[in-house]
């Protein structure tokens, strides 16, 4: 409520204290617990050590008010700096650009309480972003797909320089490829993404909008 939308400096300063206040207090003792048996729970299933993503889930996100990358994601999370993650994502709730969009639709604090979600990675070669219809020219009935090696937000970030996939939808061809900057990510990219997987993905774009096109229950 103090925040002053014509005094930027003042209100940098207000919401980096109140994220500072949040990521060095202590959970309370119940919370913290229950994350971490949480996660122990989740080793059971996928193997000591698991690594997490540990990002936000809002209440209206992705409606006529998207929050999209407003709020902090942590990747690699392990168990030791889990807690601390989770900090982190609760205070990105209160970073000086996701305090004024709320307040600029109108939105009380109230009204969009936040969830973090911890989700299983996987130790991933290669990553990347695919359109199963090409923005460029949807009437293609070309899939375009963005690869990097490593983890995707080297992509999204821009941190890397994709190699790009053009692949015929309906048989699973590829055909064109354009290859990023790094000669030795396009080497491993290249050799990790084949026809074959390609081809896979091409046949779970085409039964997902078959799937969202039919008349839904």
């Amino acid at each position: 409520d103090r925040i002053d939308a014509g005094d930027m400096d003042v209100a940098e300063k207000l919401t980096d204290g109140l994220r500072t206040r949040i990521t060095g207090s202590k959970l309370p003792e119940k919370v913290e617990a229950e994350i971490l048996a949480a996660y122990e729970t989740l080793e059971k299933t996928a193997g000591k050590n698991v690594r997490v993503a540990v990002r936000s889930s809002a209440v209206g996100e992705d409606t006529a008010s998207s929050f999209a990358g407003q709020y902090h994601t942590e990747l690699n999370v392990s168990r030791d700096s889990l807690i601390e993650a989770y900090k982190k994502v609760i205070a990105s709730r209160f970073s000086l650009r996701a305090v004024q969009y709320r307040r600029r639709y109108g939105f009380e604090e109230s009204d969009t309480p936040m969830g973090v979600a911890c989700l299983r990675m996987v130790a991933a070669a290669v990553s990347g972003v695919g359109y199963s219809v090409d923005p460029v020219q949807p009437e293609s009935g070309i899939m375009r797909i963005a690869a990097v090696a490593g983890m995707g937000e080297r992509l999204v970030s821009g941190e890397a320089s994709p190699v790009t996939f053009f692949v015929e939808k309906a048989s699973g061809r590829i055909v064109k490829t354009e290859k990023g900057q790094d000669s030795e990510d396009n080497k491993l990219i290249l050799k990790v993404v084949n026809d074959s997987a390609l081809s896979r993905l091409c046949r779970i774009a085409t039964e997902l909008e078959a799937h969202f096109a039919a008349p839904q229950d």
